[in-house]
């Protein structure tokens, strides 16, 4: 059996773990978002932000 719903945005953000670093993250990703114009383009932007994230210790 298949679920499927669909979730409306949040008027805010809401962090479960918040850093400096995942804040500066999700708003490159936003901008990225709106900027690109399909997904593929969009996932390849993203990538290296995302491997730099990935690779912070904190």
């Amino acid at each position: 059996m298949t679920y499927t719903t669909t979730l409306q945005p949040l008027e805010v953000d809401q962090w479960f773990v918040d850093s400096s670093e995942l804040r500066s993250f999700v708003s490159k990703v936003q901008e990225i978002i709106s900027t690109t114009r399909d997904r593929a383009e969009t996932l390849t932007t993203i990538e290296p932000y995302f491997s730099q994230l990935l690779k912070q210790e904190n």
